[in-house]
Order: C-alpha cells, then sequence, then structure tokens
C-alpha cells in the first residue's frame, strides 16, 4: 500500500503532455507513465503486490482520515534522472519540498499511532517515465499549483488528491 498525492485527471493529463515534450527533448526511448500513475510517493506501507489485512486496511483507513493540511502548493521547476534508478522525474522547489515533507511527518505519526510503520520516500518528485538514458539536472518552466488534500481509496493504495489550480 502505497500513500501518495495524484494530481487532478486534468493536471495529470497536462503533466502527461509535458513528459511527451521532454522525452522527445532529450531523445528519451521509454514511453511515459499514464496519467493516472502520476504521483508524488509519501509512505509505503507493504509491497503494491501484497494483499493487507483488513485490519490493517481499516487502521490505514482511520490514520489517513486523521490527517488534514492547509492548501499545500507544489511547484515543479526541474527535472532530472535518479542515479540509482531509471527514473526520470519533476523536481519540487525547496518550498515545496518542505510542504511535501511537513506531510510526511503528520501522517507519519498519525500511522505510528495506529501501530503501522511505513516507509516515507525521501525526494519530493514525481516520476514521468524510466529510461536508462540519464538526463542532468536542469531547470523547466515553473509548475505551480496549489493542492487541498482529502483521502479517497483506490485498490492497494491510498489517494490524496489535490485540487490543482496552475498560476
Amino acid at each position: 500500500m502505497l500513500f501518495s498525492l495524484f494530481p487532478q485527471p486534468e493536471d495529470a493529463q497536462r503533466i502527461a503532455q509535458l513528459a511527451i515534450a521532454l522525452r522527445s527533448q532529450h531523445g528519451l526511448a521509454a514511453k511515459p507513465l499514464v496519467a493516472a500513475r502520476l504521483h508524488i510517493s509519501l509512505h509505503a506501507l507493504a509491497s503494491l503486490a501484497a494483499v493487507l489485512p483488513p485490519a490493517v486496511l481499516n487502521a490505514t483507513r482511520a490514520a489517513a482520515a486523521r490527517v488534514s493540511s492547509p492548501p499545500l502548493p507544489i511547484v515543479f521547476e526541474q527535472v532530472f534522472s535518479f542515479e540509482q534508478s531509471n527514473a526520470f522525474a519533476l523536481r519540487c522547489d525547496p518550498g515545496s519540498a518542505n510542504g511535501v515533507a511537513r506531510l510526511r511527518q503528520l501522517l507519519g505519526r498519525k500511522l505510528r499511532r495506529v501501530g503501522l510503520h511505513s516507509q516515507p520516500s525521501s525526494t519530493p518528485h514525481m516520476t514521468m517515465l524510466n529510461d536508462r538514458q540519464r538526463v542532468a539536472e536542469h531547470r523547466i518552466e515553473r509548475l505551480r499549483r496549489n493542492a487541498r488534500w482529502f483521502v479517497s481509496e483506490r485498490p492497494r493504495s491510498i489517494k490524496l488528491i489535490g485540487a490543482l489550480a496552475y498560476k
């Protein structure tokens, strides 16, 4: 199970189009992720393939229901490739990274209170595709969105979905 920030469908489509353009610009061969899979990871509770017992799912729901956050501005201003993987991703600016870190900490505390121990994700980013070719980190035109988070579920994942507005 994975706690993630997912963009609204129209924003995910916009990011997916950016991924296609950046793929072409950098001569990458891999196919971009489909829009519905674009997300910022927060916490992993178990392998996505694992089936969690109902008691764990209920505790997870209870913990997630206690998470609240003011509008969280997310700004992507760079792209890069992770050295340790094939991920080509958007990187959050420092202010957004701090906001995501605070949300991760809040969620982590709520999960620990119900006995769940998660693995927080490290670098706030949104993977767009996985390609063997590395791309050096560089700036892009800033993508800004303001998000109010609420909890929704999907099989084997918890989605924290934002109401997004680009500025």
